[in-house]
């Protein structure tokens, strides 16, 4: 019997499919090493794992059966989110927090955005708003119409 693991389907499913055979295997009275259930599913990834696959043949200590699916599971939900679509701002707006020891800043490109993460942090953390900040860190910040400048 000739099993390949397939791109189309869940490594996570097939996976549990071989375990079914091997909980058979051992259901017939026939001894199932665990090395040799491992060795087995890592060389049965679909061909898109070649490189995790490579990877794993390349650790130093020896996987349980428990710790493979558990990476395998860790893996696959991994290039699951790497598919997914980046969410994008469709305002162009952005805010950035620094944050050093207990002194913060926050700044961005629209106020409704930066007023908006201040208050989502005060709800959750204990913290006083000091206004604009004139000096950060020993970096004097000077505004004018043509922008910030740090000095």
């Amino acid at each position: 019997m000739d099993l390949k693991m397939t791109n189309d389907i869940p490594v996570s499913v097939q996976v549990r499919e071989l375990q079914l055979i091997a909980n058979d295997i051992c259901a017939a009275g026939m001894i199932l090493v665990e090395n040799f259930h491992v060795g087995a599913i890592v060389a049965k990834l679909p061909p898109t794992w070649k490189e995790y696959c490579n990877k794993l043949k390349h650790k130093k200590e020896e996987l349980a059966l428990d710790q493979l699916i558990q990476h395998l599971h860790i893996e696959e939900e991994t290039r699951n989110r790497e598919k997914e679509p980046a969410k994008e701002n469709s305002s162009g707006s952005c805010v950035l927090i620094c944050l050093y020891v207990d002194d913060m800043l926050i700044f961005g490109t629209d106020i409704d955005r930066i007023n908006e993460a201040k208050n989502f942090l005060t709800s959750n953390f204990s913290m006083k708003d000091l206004g604009e900040a004139d000096v950060i860190l020993g970096i004097k910040i000077i505004r004018s119409q043509h922008g910030i400048v740090l000095t």
